[in-house]
């Protein structure tokens, strides 16, 4: 199984989804326009930003999480040993192994009543792994599962693994 090791980046204006920015943009334009419109095309524009908050509202089911993140090596799990970054780790040598295993990519969001701004799909970050080995050697680090079979297939070699 081949995973991607990511290193998330700092700025968080690269969290903010497509759909997200569209309601910024919706809201700054009925802003402007109630500023300087006349009363007579009041139900016109509240009418557009009704359809047009509808619609940016429907997008979210469609819209996925952004990664913000840069990919930085790959992590290759075998059945006798682990790669990390073209470093072969053998699970003889492993004193200490954890895998966190969360999410994959287009996995459905358990959304809430008010989180209906947030995106509908994951991408599949937010799983993490700690390796140490023997003679103290420390590999950390958070990757993307690409699909659910990778999923499922991960959590049955931890399981078989304890």
């Amino acid at each position: 199984m081949r995973f991607e090791i990511i290193e998330r980046k700092k700025n968080y204006l690269g969290l903010i989804t497509n759909s997200q920015w569209a309601l910024i943009a919706l809201f700054l334009f009925l802003f402007l326009v109630l500023k300087f419109i006349e009363n007579q095309y009041i139900d016109f524009v509240m009418l557009f930003f009704l359809f047009t908050l509808l619609g940016i509202i429907a997008y979210r089911y469609m819209d996925y999480e952004k990664l913000n993140s840069i990919v930085i090596g790959d992590l290759i799990i075998d059945q006798n040993h682990i790669l990390i970054n073209n470093q072969r780790i053998n699970f003889e040598t492993i004193h200490s192994f954890n895998l966190d295993i969360n999410h994959y990519f287009s996995e459905l969001q358990n959304i809430g009543i008010n989180d209906f701004y947030k995106p509908q799909y994951l991408i599949g970050k937010g799983n993490y792994f700690e390796i140490i080995t023997n003679n103290n050697l420390e590999y950390k680090g958070e990757f993307l599962i690409n699909n659910r079979i990778d999923f499922l297939n991960l959590k049955d070699f931890t399981f078989n693994q304890i």
